[in-house]
């Protein structure tokens, strides 16, 4: 492993605290802005703030986000779905902090804001901005501000030529909303074979085609697109356009947009458009926005990106977790080689409701395993356990019939896990034959996830043992932290692990 041989550009880390030669007056615009950013959120409505995504980039984030740019002198930064602008502003107002000269030209920010009450404050800040522009020798910064971001995308027909590639730079905090399947930036993309679930990958993707050959992207995003089987298309698209620089991890999901109650594990990602991927992608691991990384490396981009161009991004965060993953793809088996399967409960509560019940009814049924029927450490499913809430059985009739699994033995995962090193992300448990040799089966809610053969039990109870076992390894672990984040775990995720032998697995399991 390289030690990272970067230093901490001024302005970057800590970001709570004074930076060492940079004006005080930066300091002081920079708060302003942020103390009108939260001023203006909380003024929101919860249904609007809803309804546009807008969860503003807090100043600590900003700060740093904004130390990760290179813009040239005079050059064009994008910033789409600016919101007040804390972010485009503490990026102009850092470059200020430049000695001027003769040379010096004007920047300009090329913002889009759809929520059109946000362009006064937006305004307001700018003034701020301007006004310390002057004060440091600059000229005040050219400002064009638009509303509708994917407007640009009713442009179309255009937006891949080299006409349309404007931008130096580009900063971003997207909206996170699902994108329609029918709207016509979904088409047109699909159109180009490309496929952006969410709105936050098409404002990457037309933020991206917006720069010049060479320019840089820094977004802050759900870190959703680094897996899962809906943005293998996209993370082509990336790999194929851009070379990913710099990704900074948060240890917590929730410290981020806690003004907002936000429970999602973002990354701050930076891209250069058109170059060829770097060797060595530089990956920091903070604590909180405000505090100073608890680890920076340089990490080989083979080893995150793999050869193919669709494959899961890896984001360690620690040696360890390096060497984790190192030893997780030197196994020899897969899942598929193994002859396993690997499903999710196909009884979702809200749709199957009038089929659950605690026992008092008549007829046919069978036990209805939830997650909670095991605990971290568990080798076996308890069952019943009389939830006060959760009935423990489910009819058989004709619904149902076909979510229900034959007896056998199956090893069972909690699709979703608590977001803290204490329970971990992998929670295997087991299922026997003899465990439930008194009914016709059992069904498994939509939360808990199996590994089986063909759809039925697995035939070796030692293999399932030993593979329980391998699960509960710190290896797998460290790699499924690596591959998925604080997500929950999915069938993507699962089937990029790599696995003992059938041999040292059944060994295991004795």
């Amino acid at each position: 492993m390289i030690q990272s041989p970067y230093h901490m550009r001024e302005g970057f880390i800590p970001v709570a605290a004074a930076v060492h030669g940079l004006p005080p007056e930066l300091d002081q615009v920079l708060e302003t802005i942020g103390a009108n950013t939260r001023q203006v959120s909380q003024a929101i409505p919860a249904g609007r703030k809803a309804q546009f995504s807008q969860y503003f980039t807090p100043l600590a984030i900003a700060r740093q986000m904004a130390a990760m740019l290179d813009i040239p002198n005079g050059g064009v930064l994008g910033d789409a779905g600016a919101g007040t602008g804390i972010l485009g502003h503490s990026a102009l107002a850092l470059n200020y902090c430049k000695p001027a000269s003769a040379n010096s030209q004007p920047y300009s920010l090329k913002a889009f804001e759809i929520d059109e009450t946000l362009h006064a404050p937006f305004l307001a800040n700018l003034s701020r901005v301007s006004g310390f522009a002057v004060a440091q020798g600059h000229q005040p910064p050219q400002v064009e501000l638009e509303t509708d971001f994917n407007a640009v995308a009713e442009e179309l027909g255009g937006l891949f030529d080299t006409a349309s590639h404007t931008l130096d730079a580009a900063i971003l905090n997207p909206p996170y909303q699902k994108l329609p399947a029918q709207s016509p930036v979904a088409k047109y993309l699909k159109s180009r074979g490309l496929s952006a679930p969410n709105l936050y990958a098409v404002f990457m993707v037309l933020a991206l085609e917006m720069l010049k050959p060479g320019g840089e992207l820094v977004a802050l995003v759900p870190r959703s697109f680094s897996n899962g089987l809906y943005f293998r298309s996209f993370r082509r698209w990336l790999r194929e356009n851009s070379s990913i620089e710099w990704v900074v991890r948060f240890q917590s999901r929730s410290n981020l947009f806690k003004a907002d109650n936000v429970l999602q594990e973002n990354v701050i990602i930076k891209l250069r458009k058109g170059a060829p991927q770097a060797e060595k992608v530089r990956v920091t691991l903070c604590e909180t926005a405000e505090t100073k990384p608890l680890y920076e490396h340089l990490f080989d981009s083979k080893l995150m990106f793999g050869a193919d161009l669709e494959s899961i991004f890896m984001m360690p965060g620690s040696q360890q977790e390096v060497e984790a993953v190192q030893a997780m793809l030197n196994q020899p088996e897969s899942l598929e080689s193994l002859g396993l399967g690997f499903s999710t409960g196909k009884i979702e509560e809200h749709r199957y409701r009038e089929h659950m019940h605690r026992g008092e009814e008549a007829g046919k049924s069978v036990p209805l395993l939830y997650a909670h029927n095991w605990d971290r450490g568990d080798e076996a499913v308890k069952w019943p356990i009389h939830h006060p809430r959760k009935p423990e059985l489910l009819s058989q009739n004709e619904s149902t019939i076909n979510r229900i699994l034959e007896p056998g033995t199956y090893l069972l995962l909690k699709r979703i896990s608590a977001n803290d090193d204490r329970t971990g992300r992998c929670h295997p448990a087991i299922v026997t034959h003899a465990q439930f040799a008194d009914h016709e089966g059992f069904a498994l809610e939509n939360h808990v996830q199996y590994l089986h053969m063909d759809g039925k039990g697995i035939t070796c109870q030692r293999l399932a043992r030993g593979m329980m076992r391998y699960l509960q390894s710190d290896t797998v672990e460290m790699a499924l932290r690596v591959i998925s984040g604080t997500t929950q775990i999915n069938k993507a995720d699962f089937e990029a692990l790599r696995f003992p032998s059938w041999a040292e697995l059944v060994a295991a399991g004795s």
